[in-house]
């Protein structure tokens, strides 16, 4: 709540507050539309995620009250009839919104790019760090693993070698896209050590370890898995399937 910009915002609320309640027998119409504004932006003023975004989804109701403003306005000021200040005014508007728009449609391509520009415009900041996980994840997505790699490094350097369980599954699928099994699987554990009954993960990293002709460490991570879940038919299933493909009959 100390932050510059809330203080900002504080301020500028209290002085426009003061200026269309003064100015309220001559312009009725701005208190009635700062009322409006109020109204529709206070309740919902703290849902928005953390650095709040100006542009947020939220704004979009009281973005058509802005726009029916702006239409009025332009209509009072027309003044006599046929007067053009109402279509010149329109195409300006138009215009300057449309360029806006054309500056962020790289933003809204994929999550890829989406996540591209928040980083970028991120201070090095914890929001950044948050940035940078969904971006390597959005590389994991796309199987652009050197890339979700570099991102996952930059990641290590801002959170001090700390990864949200996420992260390390993430990484992990980015280790193994560059062939570095190993190191997959130990990321793999360290992110079932913090839930040791996800099933799924536990089919990933012996599904991965079967891919790569790790017959044996394969059987061990059905072991583990099967001691969290003794009572998971999906994961007896998953596993003797595996061996019966590769003609293990005995271990399936």
């Amino acid at each position: 709540p100390t932050d510059t910009p809330m203080v900002l915002s504080g301020v500028w609320v209290a002085a426009v507050s003061m200026l269309v309640i003064r100015g309220r027998e001559k312009y009725p119409g701005w208190l009635a539309f700062w009322i409006a504004h109020i109204g529709l932006t206070l309740p919902v003023a703290g849902l928005t995620e953390a650095p709040h975004y100006a542009a947020d989804r939220y704004t979009i109701i009281d973005g058509v009250l802005l726009a029916a403003a702006v239409a009025v306005s332009l209509w009072k000021l027309a003044g006599e009839r046929g007067s053009r200040l109402p279509s010149v005014g329109m195409i300006a508007v138009l215009l300057m919104f449309s360029l806006r728009v054309r500056d962020y449609l790289p933003v809204w391509l994929d999550d890829v790019h989406f996540f591209q520009y928040l980083k970028k415009s991120s201070p090095n900041t914890a929001p950044k760090e948050i940035f940078v996980a969904r971006l390597g994840g959005a590389y994991v997505h796309r199987r652009r693993w050197a890339e979700a790699e570099q991102e996952f490094r930059e990641l290590l350097v801002l959170t001090g070698g700390r990864f949200d369980r996420l992260s390390l599954i993430n990484r992990a699928k980015a280790l193994e896209g560059l062939g570095n099994i190993n190191g997959a699987g130990q990321l793999f554990y360290a992110a079932l050590r913090v839930i040791p009954g996800d099933i799924e993960r536990w089919h990933y990293l012996g599904g991965m370890y079967f891919k790569d002709g790790r017959i044996r460490e394969a059987i061990t991570v059905g072991d583990e898995a099967l001691n969290h879940n003794p009572n998971s038919i999906a994961t007896y299933r998953f596993f003797a399937t595996a061996l019966l493909e590769r003609s293990l009959i005995e271990e399936a």
